[in-house]
């Protein structure tokens, strides 16, 4: 087909990110660190905010950027980007960068904010999502599905909505089959008998739907007969989750770690369960409590900087995420690495001596217990846990003691438990669903 004047863009950025995910590190770090010496020029002559922040780390307009010297720059958290928006703003731009519109994040961490996106962000974003779906094969002539957060009256269950093509950015470049999709606000018999009427070739969905739609789709007997692999957005994945789309569907799960203010911070490999960070557009450093690299096999902190926002630029931008450094990948690509996405700081588990881990509830198998539909653990305080379950029936006493003791062998310490039996469990703004979130003084 003819490439209109989008289509030729996202062609062009498309080769080029083949040749630079085959460069070694090295290369593209000094790529990065160039593009991060024009962002710094920028902030400093043209946002108030970070004409006097970086000042105070002695980084001036026009110096050569060093890691060394990356790393004096303090941290900006999300209060800071909420409370100084105005004043982390451009006043100038330069004369190729136009401002796309404001982005909205969710407010998951109860600390909502705005950011202003560039017309070159938005034209990475969709070359990254032409990136993901090249690197998993997918065939544009199949059916795409969706089951994920709209805005209200679009999708609405049960008939969903249908569409005569993918949309942007694959409609720039290839001729494509239909897309469907269903509003999270669907239960899970609903996406189930949806599902069998809509047979796609690739679904979209949150991590948390998929192991209770399996179970539906088994209680249906409804059958995938096209489905080739499932796409996952917006939470993190852990094995378990991976494991319901091979034993349930036969097919592998391919997870993407993305943020609103952002935009792509990594995809998965095709060819492992790796994520490659998405270097062409955003620097991104896992650090540790002393903010220092960490090492392969480490986990720590996301800071994120994207490399093209001239207009409102986040430096060093803590994003709120826990991740674990990986190592290089064998399928040959010199993108960077992270091994799994942890999560946000507000779902670590406290233990009563302040030390903080991560919950693997994937692993409480409470339906050997009781049949458990939909589960969530609150810590409210240091001792104290409420584990909220969704279930056609309250524990017995004898069950809600095995539940009790299968929670304490598997986390390892003795927390006071206190069961509650909600007739559903709400998912947070957005459409997101947390297994375990803490109510304890600054988790958030």
């Amino acid at each position: 087909m003819a490439l209109g004047g989008r289509g030729a863009q996202l062609q062009a950025l498309l080769e080029q990110f083949e040749r630079s995910e085959r460069l070694p590190a090295a290369q593209l770090e000094q790529q990065q660190f160039e593009r991060l010496a024009q962002l710094v020029t920028q902030a400093a002559r043209h946002s108030p905010f970070y004409a006097q922040r970086l000042s105070d780390a002695g980084i001036a307009a026009g110096v050569v950027i060093t890691p060394e010297l990356w790393r004096r720059l303090p941290l900006l958290t999300r209060a800071e980007v909420q409370i100084h928006a105005a004043s982390l703003q451009c006043r100038v731009l330069p004369s190729d960068c136009r401002v796309a519109g404001e982005v909205h994040t969710s407010g998951s961490t109860g600390r909502p904010i705005r950011v202003l996106k560039t017309e070159y962000e938005q034209l990475l974003w969709e070359a990254l999502t032409l990136r993901d779906h090249r690197w998993h094969r997918r065939d544009f002539g199949g059916t795409l599905a969706a089951i994920r957060w709209y805005p209200d009256g679009v999708a609405a269950p049960p008939a969903g909505q249908r569409w005569p093509h993918w949309g942007a950015p694959v409609v720039h470049l290839h001729a494509s089959g239909p897309s469907c999709g269903l509003s999270i606000a669907a239960t899970s018999a609903q996406q189930a008998h949806w599902l069998r009427a809509v047979q796609p070739d690739y679904l979209v969905a949150y991590p948390s739907l998929l192991p209770e739609l399996a179970r539906e789709c088994r209680k249906q007997g409804v059958e995938l007969k096209n489905l080739k692999h499932i796409r996952t957005v917006s939470e993190c994945v852990d094995d378990a989750v991976r494991a319901v789309a091979r034993t349930q569907w036969g097919v592998p799960l391919h997870d993407i770690y993305s943020a609103q203010e952002a935009g792509y911070i990594a995809l998965q490999c095709p060819d492992s369960d790796n994520y490659h960070l998405q270097a062409e557009s955003a620097y991104v450093e896992i650090i540790n409590e002393q903010g220092e690299p960490c090492a392969a096999g480490e986990s720590g902190r996301v800071v994120v900087t994207p490399l093209y926002n001239f207009a409102m630029p986040l430096l060093r931008y803590a994003i709120g995420d826990y991740a674990e450094a990986g190592d290089n990948c064998a399928c040959g690509r010199g993108l960077p690495v992270i091994k799994r996405i942890l999560g946000r700081t507000r779902n670590m588990l406290t233990l009563p001596d302040g030390d903080k881990v991560w919950p693997r509830l994937s692993e409480l198998r409470y339906a050997e217990i009781l049949p458990v539909e939909q589960f969530q653990m609150v810590q409210k305080s240091r001792g104290r846990l409420e584990v909220r379950l969704v279930a056609p029936r309250r524990a017995s006493a004898g069950e809600e003691r095995r539940l009790r003791e299968f929670i304490i062998a598997r986390i390892g310490h003795g927390f006071e438990i206190d069961f509650s039996y909600p007739a559903h469990i709400a998912r947070g703004a957005g459409g997101k669903f947390e297994d375990f979130r803490s109510e304890l003084g600054g988790a958030a």
